[in-house]
């Protein structure tokens, strides 16, 4: 995990690279949906095969953060190429 320190320099990177502003950045952030439509069958299929409910958040929750984090880099991409 980066720190925040390291989030700020790789953020001032891409300002500069990319001509892409931090409050452009955030926003993107922000727009992203907490839970857009339904539930994606990888994660169904995930819990439906776990045996424990332990297994079964770990699984949730792993494939939310993946696809949460596509969705983010996803609209900082636009950002850079708005058409």
């Amino acid at each position: 995990m980066k720190t925040k320190n390291e989030t700020s320099e790789t953020l001032q990177a891409l300002r500069l690279s990319n001509n892409i502003t931090l409050s452009a950045v955030l926003k993107a952030i922000d727009d992203e949906p907490e839970y857009p439509g339904k539930m994606p069958d990888e994660m169904y299929e995930a819990i439906k095969n776990s045996e424990t409910p332990r297994e079964t958040m770990e699984a949730a929750m792993r494939i939310t953060v993946r696809l949460t984090k596509i969705g983010i880099k996803n609209r900082v991409i636009e950002l850079d190429n708005p058409n």
